[in-house]
């Protein structure tokens, strides 16, 4: 077994030591966390790749409670600065290492001076100038990053949960504690037909809405990375809004269409673009019937509509091992990184 896959394997033990660390020794931090943005009504989150758009996924229910959700690359953010918030906001970086090249420069800098850090290295350089440090607790990560962006989706809805009173945080570890059990088996044994299907897989196109977009950016970038293959993720307006002229047979399109407001029009799109003749994959957390050119994945629902915010965590650990098959029908093993580093070093 690869240590990819390995690693995979990991996502449910990942999940459920970081819902136990701020059960218990780590509850003070999401309290400090909680005080903190009491009297705020926006937040900044940047970070790169995963770190970036991960915080995507509670963007809704962060808007719910009032909080303006933003997010930024880091990257552009170091040489086209933007506007911090001001005292009714907070910055929050993301890092898994605390020690990429983009965060590593943008710490001390005045347009970050006061920030929330969230990162695996409590004793990274990220984590050594923050004002509040929320671990990630994923444990050591190799390869492409898959225990790591669960677990940055758990913290998130924790944090977004405290935001909502001490019910809504208590709700939340039990959910997630769910999530992490159906991490054990969440391919449920259709990857390599799915696989097949995508095939030759010259490009891969993801679409998505509301919190699912992370999904939706996450699998274009391991897909991307792993399969070597080009990807592009959509929401799916942006995709109707000329992508969508690319449907036919040589397209090979993912949709996440989720239990949730935008359910309905999402899955829409997936079936038009099958019965336009694109090879169309609907992940979803509810039955639906399959048609010519578009296959179901079924992923476990959580607790209803309350939880498309969880789709994204229950989706995590179905897209690493569909990358595996699908790299493995390509005549690639996912192994190291050939032209770079786990932690980038160089812009």
């Amino acid at each position: 077994m690869s240590r990819f896959m390995e690693e995979v394997g990991e996502l449910p033990e990942a999940l459920l030591r970081m819902v136990a660390f701020y059960r218990f020794e780590g509850r003070e931090r999401l309290d400090a966390w909680v005080e903190r943005m009491r009297g705020c009504d926006q937040v900044i989150f940047s970070g790169m790749g995963t770190s970036e758009f991960s915080p995507l996924a509670v963007r809704p229910r962060l808007s719910a409670v009032g909080v303006a959700c933003r997010t930024v690359d880091a990257g552009e953010w170091l040489h086209y600065p933007i506007p911090l918030p001001d005292e009714r906001g907070w910055v929050v970086l993301i890092s898994q290492s605390g020690e990429s090249v983009e965060i590593k420069s943008l710490v001390g800098r005045e347009m970050v001076a006061d920030y929330v850090a969230i990162t695996n290295g409590e004793n990274s350089t990220l984590a050594r100038q923050a004002a509040l440090v929320l671990p990630l607790c994923a444990g050591e990560e190799a390869a492409i990053t898959t225990k790591t962006y669960t677990n940055t989706l758990g913290l998130l809805v924790l944090m977004a949960a405290a935001l909502e009173g001490e019910s809504a945080r208590d709700d939340a570890f039990d959910r997630l504690a769910t999530v992490a059990d159906y991490l054990h088996s969440a391919d449920g044994g259709q990857s390599a037909v799915v696989a097949e299907f995508l095939l030759p897989g010259e490009a891969l196109v993801f679409v998505g809405r509301g919190p699912a977009v992370a999904a939706a950016r996450q699998a274009a970038l391991i897909f991307m990375e792993g399969a070597r293959c080009p990807t592009f993720a959509f929401t799916g307006g942006a995709f109707r809004h000329g992508p969508f002229e690319a449907v036919g047979p040589d397209l090979r399109l993912v949709v996440f269409a989720p239990r949730g407001r935008s359910r309905g029009i999402t899955e829409g799109l997936g079936r038009e673009a099958a019965r336009l003749g694109a090879r169309v994959v609907l992940v979803t957390d509810v039955e639906l019937a399959a048609e010519d050119n578009l296959k179901v994945v079924r992923v476990r629902n959580v607790r209803g509509e309350a939880s498309e915010d969880l789709f994204p965590l229950a989706v995590s650990g179905v897209l690493p091992r569909l990358l595996d098959q699908f790299a493995r029908a390509k005549g690639i093993e996912i192994g190291g990184f050939r032209y770079g580093q786990k932690v980038t070093a160089r812009e």
